[in-house]
């Protein structure tokens, strides 16, 4: 048998049914027994009664092993799916960054080449009004 602590009664104790501490509330914490104290109860009554009472507990302690014991199961697989997303969520940030950076290498080399493209073809037309003016002023002379 082991006594609760403060947290343990208030995450057990009921708003609407449990009366305040000044008002005839608890005023000491409550008594409670683990496991191996219920079972050394068990042995120690025997009137039909506690027999059954006994059981009742015993199977509740049963059902609470399990429901731990599933939700051991459901903690760990939790774990696995949140580390898998982490990996997941690594891989995609990188690949992210991967795109984002080749299409800025892209787009330099498209603005590059419109560049390269409008230098050129100022060039082309600079070189034809040349030839052009010059063509004049062969034909003149």
């Amino acid at each position: 048998m082991f006594q609760l602590n403060r947290d343990e009664l208030n995450s057990l104790m009921s708003q609407f049914a449990t009366s305040n501490e000044g008002r005839g509330g608890r005023r000491k914490l409550p008594l409670a027994f683990s496991e191996h104290g219920a079972l050394m109860a068990a042995t120690v009554l025997n009137s039909p009664r506690a027999v059954e009472m006994s059981l009742y507990v015993v199977r509740t302690f049963v059902r609470l092993r399990e429901t731990l014991a599933a939700n051991k199961g459901l903690a760990g697989k939790l774990e696995e799916l949140e580390q898998k997303t982490e990996a997941l969520a690594l891989r995609h940030d990188t690949l992210a960054a991967n795109t984002r950076a080749q299409l800025r290498q892209l787009f330099e080399a498209v603005r590059g080449q419109r560049a390269c493209c409008r230098m050129n073809s100022m060039i082309l037309s600079t070189i034809r009004f040349a030839s052009a003016e010059s063509g004049a002023v062969r034909t003149r002379s």
